[in-house]
């Protein structure tokens, strides 16, 4: 009698976990639900919804505080067009994946980015392709996510006019990874951000740096290409940093390094190829750094120092 009580609660455990982890379909017709905004609205927390092939003219799609799901499938389209944000997020526990975003409004005032996230923790975001951005992600004190293969594109017409596809503050403990950025004024931007992981990006063309970060310690950047920046890679006033097996290539100009370093203290950087640079790098005032094996190939000056102290230097080719 007692197993027989236990099995029945068990049973009804399972079916009342099923029934509250719905999915919810979004299409033109024969849905449900016809908007996004709609089904996020009907949703609760741990429910996916499913977003199917067409566009949908949405903007400002709010998530709040619930822990959903969102995924499309080939050819599942939001199309902003130019209305302030695509997606804004301020909740845990969420994923977005496999959708396209575009058109995002260009702003002297707001930063709109085609997703926006808010003090948000343990996230994903997969497989998004984002053309005609202002800002990509605008990413801001918000922890422990993912953000991967996913593809970025602006207008790419003047700094004024562009942000910058992947941009971080005040956020820690993200794996940024396998992402093409191009077409922005920075492909990757972070400030006051810690213990994150940048790995097999591709940052190219783009009207400013490749890579942008200023008061972020202890992150690693690795098997990155950074290629064809106005002003190639700025890293400033930071501390713990690693950087090894990367690609800096192409990024020629007055006022573009292979790699800028800038008051960075307590460092590595090995294993690099820095190629066809108006300078590979330029250390200012950067102290307690290790170089070791990086590879200087056609570059106009292969290493320059200002200031700082050199604890360690191997040249090679």
């Amino acid at each position: 009698m007692k197993s027989s009580f236990l099995l029945l609660c068990l049973i009804t455990a399972l079916n009342f976990s099923y029934a509250q982890n719905r999915t919810l379909e979004v299409c033109a017709n024969d849905c449900e639900f016809t908007s996004i905004q709609q089904a996020v609205d009907q949703a609760k927390p741990g429910d996916s919804i499913f977003i199917k092939k067409g566009i949908y003219k949405e903007h400002d799609i709010f998530i709040n505080r619930k822990s959903l799901h969102l995924y499309g499938e080939e050819g599942s389209i939001i199309d902003i067009d130019n209305n302030g944000y695509g997606i804004k997020v301020e909740a845990n526990d969420f994923s977005i994946t496999n959708l396209t975003i575009k058109n995002v409004e260009v702003s002297y005032t707001s930063d709109y980015a085609a997703i926006y996230l808010f003090k948000c923790d343990n996230f994903k975001l997969k497989n998004i392709t984002l053309k005609k951005a202002f800002f990509g992600f605008l990413i801001e004190k918000s922890n422990n996510g993912i953000i991967e293969q996913n593809d970025i594109s602006g207008i790419g017409q003047s700094e004024a006019s562009s942000g910058n596809a992947i941009h971080l503050w005040n956020s820690k403990e993200l794996d940024v990874r396998d992402n093409n950025v191009y077409h922005m004024r920075d492909g990757i931007y972070i400030e006051f951000g810690s213990n994150n992981v940048f790995e097999n990006n591709t940052s190219h063309d783009n009207m400013r740096y490749g890579l942008h970060f200023m008061f972020s310690d202890d992150n690693r950047y690795s098997y990155n290409t950074f290629q064809n920046n106005s002003a190639g890679v700025a890293v400033m006033f930071s501390k713990h940093i690693q950087m090894n097996n990367n690609v800096f290539k192409k990024n020629w100009g007055t006022a573009s390094y292979g790699l800028l370093l800038k008051e960075i203290n307590d460092g590595e950087i090995y294993h690099n190829t820095f190629e066809n640079n108006t300078t590979g790098i330029t250390a200012d005032g950067s102290t307690r750094i290790n170089y070791y094996e990086n590879d200087f190939i056609n570059n106009g000056y292969a290493v320059k120092f200002i200031g700082g102290r050199l604890q360690k230097q191997v040249l090679q080719k």
